[in-house]
Parts: C-alpha cells; sequence; structure tokens
C-alpha cells in the first residue's frame, strides 16, 4: 500500500504533467502571438541548456520559435544534463567562445531547470561572453534546503569554480544567489511541482512570476514572448539591435503586473 508520501509525490507528478500537456497544445495554438510579440532578431546568438536528465530534445521548440524570429540559435550540444563536472563546464565555455567569435558579439543564455543554474555560473565565471541570460524554474537558491536539488547546484558551483570548491555550502549559497549579469531574468512559478519556487528567484532583481507548470515553460507562449522581450531589452542597453522600434503588437504583454514582493507577473498576458 502506498504511503501519504507516495501518494502526494504521483499527485503531484501527474499534476506537474496535465500543465505541460496544456501548454504544449498552448503553443501550438500560438504561432501568430508568438510572431506578434517577439522582436525580430537580427542574428544574435542564442544557446539553449537542457535541464536535469532531459537533452537539447527538451528545448527544440523554444528554438524553433527564436530561431524563425531572426535569431541564430544553439543547442549545448553536451547529451543528457546528468553528473555534471568541471570538463563538462570547460566544454560550455568553449562553445560560447567559439559562438562570440563568430558572431562578434556575447551570446545569449535561456536555461531551464538546473540549465539555469549552470547558465548563471557559467556567465559569473566567464561575463565577457555573456550578454545576458534566462532562467526557467532554475534552483539556484536551493544550498540551504536540502536533497538532490543541493547537491546538484553545489556540483555546479564546484565544476566552474574548482578553485572555491572547499568553501562551507552557505559561502556558496551567498555567491550562487548573487547577481553574474545586471541583465539576468528569473522566471519562476507557485504551480511548479519540481523546484520549489522560493529557490528560483534572485533577491532584489529580475525575477517573472508566471502560471506555468516546471517543464511547461518551454512551451508556455508567454514566457517564450517574456523572453524575447527581455533580450531585446538588453540589446538595446548594449547596442546589438539593428532595428530598436518594437511594434505596437508587442505592449501585449510588455506591461506586466507587480506582484506584492516585487516581482513581475505574467498572468496578465493573454493570447
Amino acid at each position: 500500500m502506498l504511503s501519504i508520501r507516495e501518494i502526494l509525490k504521483l499527485r503531484g507528478i501527474y499534476i506537474e504533467g496535465a500543465h505541460t500537456a496544456l501548454h504544449v497544445a498552448h503553443y501550438l495554438l500560438s504561432d501568430n502571438f508568438l510572431k506578434s510579440n517577439i522582436p525580430q532578431g537580427h542574428g544574435q546568438p542564442i544557446v539553449f541548456f537542457p535541464g536535469y536528465t532531459v537533452g537539447d530534445f527538451s528545448l527544440a521548440k523554444a528554438r524553433d520559435v527564436f530561431e524563425q524570429q531572426g535569431y541564430t540559435v544553439y543547442p549545448w550540444e553536451q547529451g543528457t544534463n546528468l553528473f555534471f563536472n568541471q570538463n563538462k563546464a570547460e566544454n560550455l565555455e568553449q562553445l560560447l567562445e567559439q559562438i562570440v567569435q563568430e558572431h562578434g558579439q556575447p551570446a545569449y543564455i535561456v536555461g531551464q531547470s538546473m540549465g539555469g543554474v549552470i547558465a548563471r555560473e557559467l556567465t559569473r565565471k566567464r561575463p565577457e561572453l555573456v550578454a545576458g541570460y534566462a532562467t526557467l524554474g532554475s534552483p539556484f537558491g536551493s544550498i540551504p534546503v536540502g536533497g538532490q536539488a543541493s547537491k546538484l547546484t553545489k556540483d555546479v558551483f564546484k565544476s566552474f569554480h574548482p578553485d572555491l570548491k572547499d568553501l562551507k555550502p552557505e559561502q556558496m549559497h551567498d555567491i550562487m544567489i548573487s547577481s553574474p549579469n545586471p541583465y539576468g531574468l528569473h522566471v519562476y512559478s507557485k504551480k511548479d511541482r519540481v523546484v520549489d519556487w522560493h529557490t528560483a528567484r534572485e533577491p532584489n532583481s529580475n525575477n517573472l512570476e508566471v502560471s506555468s507548470s516546471h517543464t511547461g515553460m518551454a512551451f508556455d507562449p508567454n514566457v517564450l514572448v517574456a523572453v524575447g522581450q527581455h533580450f531585446h531589452v538588453v540589446a538595446q542597453h548594449m547596442g546589438l539591435n539593428k532595428d530598436h522600434v518594437l511594434g505596437d503588437s508587442a505592449s501585449v504583454c510588455a506591461s506586466r503586473t507587480r506582484t506584492p514582493n516585487g516581482d513581475q507577473s505574467a498572468h496578465a498576458c493573454t493570447c
């Protein structure tokens, strides 16, 4: 007989799966909405880092959206995101170096779940390679919480910063929740059944609350629009856009509400 904990876990998995299926269906019906509300890119490079236990296929739809909008998209090409180590950290540094050299400008990174933790620490290690980033339900603040997310997060930190591997957990945590880049967007959801949403926010920074499931963030049109508009603003600030004009249609999601804790909310974004 299943214990109460096991029943609740199965219930959470079911709800997460159901929510993700709804976001996928929403995505398939939102082509015009995405084209109208994600500002057109001009070949700027975006690299996509997948979450734990999955690979590049998990962000294929998100890559397709940004490629159709004029960005140059790249998978991370590290296989399934398991057992992150210093070798993979060095591979990603080299990948970004090659992309930046080819384009003559720093790249953007989109990281889902643990991929966002990796994106932040790569940005911290090599800030000159990254124009801006977006994390989707990424538990970079999970060290004090314990459990698997805490261990994986510490592994990422040690892989990028081997000279700091002997720091105490609380010291690692303090570094990991500090901003690695002023142009970061941290997307989280209180409906997330995989990651504690509290651990996916950066204190006093650019956080965006959405109504997605954990996995569904990569398919949610409102999340993709928010990321696209964020990168457009970053490009304007850094002088990376050829065309700084944002179409009137983008105002559908540009004016977001504020939550009581000061974060932005994309609940009002509809298509």
